[in-house]
């Protein structure tokens, strides 16, 4: 329920990228991460895959259509370049069920695609699936069925997926982020024209110049599968000219601040990364070069035409370096900037803003880059080592925490408000290297801090705090002193207090923490993480499983 590692301390259910109700991610448990990892590619490519081309033979009614679909939708450019993404590969490999549950008016599979896609934890993508599948309604030969297919598989969806996504609004709304992001924060990896002009035909290891993380922008599907849209769009019905015509908007639309009229497109700025729009760009062309195929009258030439697909995706589209993939990367631990070979037991990391935002902008593709990164512990690399960060590589951070680490920032290694968050190394760049597009193990300086205060510690420090109980969502400790009891963990709505097994209210220290105050003598003092959100999100999400049950089970006694 609650992650003690991350910005402070966070909900889990919070952050769907963490895929805590996914169940591939289940594996994970029995797996070490580099054979999760293959089994979740290849399960996920199958998938892709199957649905891919189940969509493109019902719907073109060739299954050499289906074959090129397949081909297009599991091994295109965007879709293995996230795969280093849990979240995103996850989020989309599950669109061609969706769309093939919507184009068959199965409302079970769409629903149950639905639920799958919002699961695997990338939520701009899921909305992109929504619009993919509007869209789908508006070409379908019956669009009222097929729009009536949709808002009962939505339906079904929200309610299946309440458990997870009430405790995700909640964050939302306690977040800094609001649904829509001023224009400068919606422009990042925006992809640069010229980049994207290039990538349309020549494989990854052929493209240089982007500086940044490489990943998010690729999106190569090469000459073979845009000659078949093009013959779609020349011999194909008005339906795939329409796809076609969508594809090229959202292509447009990834160019971001290369676009002069993206500040002023509605809704846009609902995405922070432009790049995102290539999901539907990717889509119109999978689809439109299936059509291509199928209009091939010749079954030989259309054979050729997959073959030739294969070859190009299979052969040419090779990803660059990724450390996930990387065995001994991921096995070793490699060695510590001085400083950061030993972090006492229970205390913080922080990194200073310049990391935080610039690691961004670095250049992440090759090796020695990779291990200075994981070196230095960059977010999110200590959480990934068991050690507690107080600003973590995650979207969704609470609005407490966010003013707070501008509050250690602005204030500079010497502030106290380092010691009573429990930080004991503070890692910052100095000002060259922060300039640089990727820096050196000497433009790297790790602080010390001589004192963090423990997990939970008396303000007026009259007497020690003995810590009785401590893991993620729980604490107990015992006081022999009266005053402010601070318990260093980041305050957040459903985190519940108890002194002598009374319930007491949480005040906010410093605007972050949360505190009681205690009476003079001896008492034990408890704080419990128990979210009214996930009792309520459970509460429908039971409830919606039960009607359907119930449903499924009338079903079945209905006479034949």
């Amino acid at each position: 329920m609650w992650d003690p590692f991350r910005n402070l301390g966070q909900p889990f259910l919070a952050s769907p990228q963490n895929q805590v109700l996914y169940p591939l991610h289940l594996a994970s448990a029995f797996l070490n991460f580099a054979n999760y990892q293959r089994l979740s590619v290849f399960a996920h490519t199958a998938v892709a895959c199957y649905f891919s081309f189940r969509l493109a033979r019902a719907w073109f009614k060739s299954t050499e259509a289906g074959w090129a679909a397949a081909l297009g939708m599991g091994f295109n450019g965007l879709f293995y370049s996230r795969m280093g993404y849990s979240a995103d590969f996850c989020t989309m490999a599950w669109l061609p069920c969706a769309l093939d549950g919507l184009v068959e008016k199965r409302t079970g599979i769409l629903a149950m695609a639905l639920v799958l896609e919002w699961l695997a934890g990338f939520p701009p993508f899921f909305l992109l699936s929504l619009l993919a599948l509007l869209a789908i309604c508006g070409l379908d030969e019956n669009p009222r069925a097929a729009l009536v297919c949709l808002a009962k598989g939505a339906l079904i969806a929200g309610g299946l997926c309440a458990v997870q996504g009430l405790p995700f609004l909640e964050m939302l709304k306690e977040s800094q982020r609001g649904i829509f992001l001023p224009h400068q924060s919606a422009l990042e990896n925006s992809v640069p024209p010229v980049f994207a002009l290039r990538h349309l035909f020549l494989p990854s290891p052929f493209l240089q110049g982007y500086v940044g993380d490489y990943s998010p922008v690729r999106f190569y599907d090469g000459p073979v599968l845009l000659a078949l849209a093009g013959y779609a769009l020349f011999k194909g019905s008005a339906r795939e000219r329409i796809i076609l015509g969508l594809g090229v908007a959202a292509f447009l639309l990834s160019l971001g601040k290369w676009l002069v009229i993206y500040p002023w497109i509605p809704f846009v700025s609902i995405f922070r990364f432009p790049c995102t729009w290539l999901l539907l760009y990717n889509l119109s062309v999978v689809v439109a070069a299936a059509a291509g195929v199928s209009r091939v009258a010749s079954r030989r030439l259309r054979l050729i035409c997959v073959g030739l697909v294969a070859a190009d995706l299979l052969l040419f589209s090779i990803p660059v370096y990724s450390a996930w993939c990387d065995q001994p990367f991921l096995e070793n631990n490699s060695r510590r900037l001085s400083g950061l070979a030993s972090i006492p037991a229970g205390t913080r990391i922080f990194h200073s803003l310049n990391i935080v935002h610039g690691s961004r902008a670095w250049q992440w593709g090759s090796r020695d880059n990779m291990e200075l990164f994981k070196a230095m512990l960059v977010p999110s690399y200590g959480a990934a080592f068991g050690l507690k960060e107080v600003c973590s590589h995650h979207d969704l951070t609470s609005r407490r925490v966010s003013l707070f680490v501008d509050r250690l920032n602005k204030e500079g290694p010497h502030s106290p408000l380092f010691e009573e968050a429990g930080v004991s190394r503070i890692v910052a760049l100095t000002r060259e290297g922060s300039q640089k597009p990727a820096p050196e193990a000497s433009d790297v300086g790790v602080i010390q801090v001589q004192a963090p205060r423990s997990h939970a510690f008396l303000l007026e420090a009259t007497a020690p705090v003995k810590i009785i109980r401590d893991e993620p969502g729980s604490l107990t400790a015992e006081t022999t002193a009266g005053g402010t009891l601070v318990f260093s963990e980041s305050y957040y709505p459903g985190w519940r207090a108890w002194v002598d097994g009374r319930p007491e209210s949480i005040k906010v220290f410093e605007n972050v923490f949360s505190s009681v105050e205690i009476p003079t003598g001896k008492h034990e003092v408890r704080f419990a993480y128990r979210p009214l959100s996930f009792m309520i999100g459970l509460a429908i999400t039971l409830l919606t499983a039960g009607l359907l049950a119930a449903s499924a089970v009338r079903r079945g006694r209905r006479p034949a």
